[in-house]
C-alpha cells in the first residue's frame, strides 16, 4: 500500500511540475509534439533603426560606423555616451570604443579623460530625449498624435489654492 501511495505522489508531483513549466512558457510558445527541435534559427544582422539614423545625422557621423556598433550590440544610450566622450575629448570614436570593449566602464573612461561623468550622463539623457522627440514627431501620423496630445485638455496638476 505504501508503494502505491509513493508512486501516486510522484506522479502527482511530476504533473504539477510539468504544469508549472508549461504555464511559465506561456501558450503558443512554439512547441508541439511533432517539433524535433532540429530547425536552426537564422541569425539576422541587426539593422539600424530610425534612432541610429537620427543619431548619425545629429552628430554628423558615418551611418556605416554606427550600424557596425549597433550590430555589435551597443545600445542607444551607450552609443550616445561613446559619441559624447569622443566629442568632448577630441579623441577618435574608435579609441573610446576600444576602451569600452576591453570592459572599461564609462565612468572610468570619463575619469581618464578628466570629464565630469554626472554631467556627461545628463547630457546623454538630453540627447536621448531630443532624438526620441524628433522621431516621435517625424511622421504625419506622429504629428497628428502629438497635436492631439497638445490640444486635449487635461486635469490640472496639484492645483493649490
Amino acid at each position: 500500500m505504501k508503494c502505491i501511495s509513493k508512486v501516486l505522489c510522484l506522479c502527482m508531483l511530476s504533473l504539477f511540475i510539468a504544469g508549472r513549466a508549461r504555464a511559465e512558457m506561456g501558450a503558443g510558445a512554439g512547441l508541439s509534439p511533432w517539433d524535433t527541435g532540429s530547425k536552426k534559427k537564422e541569425k539576422q544582422a541587426k539593422t539600424a533603426d530610425t534612432f541610429i539614423r537620427v543619431l548619425t545625422d545629429r552628430f554628423q557621423l558615418k551611418l556605416e560606423d554606427m550600424e557596425k556598433l549597433w550590430a555589435k550590440g551597443y545600445g542607444r544610450n551607450e552609443l550616445i555616451k561613446l559619441i559624447l566622450i569622443s566629442a568632448h575629448t577630441n579623441k577618435e570614436l574608435k579609441e573610446v570604443q576600444r576602451k569600452r570593449e576591453r570592459g572599461v566602464k564609462f565612468s572610468r573612461i570619463a575619469e581618464e579623460y578628466k570629464l565630469d561623468y554626472p554631467a556627461l550622463l545628463e547630457e546623454a539623457k538630453a540627447v536621448r530625449r531630443e532624438i526620441d522627440y524628433k522621431i516621435s514627431t517625424s511622421t504625419p501620423a506622429a504629428n497628428e498624435i502629438y497635436k492631439i496630445r497638445l490640444t486635449t485638455p487635461s486635469a490640472p496638476e496639484n492645483d493649490h489654492h
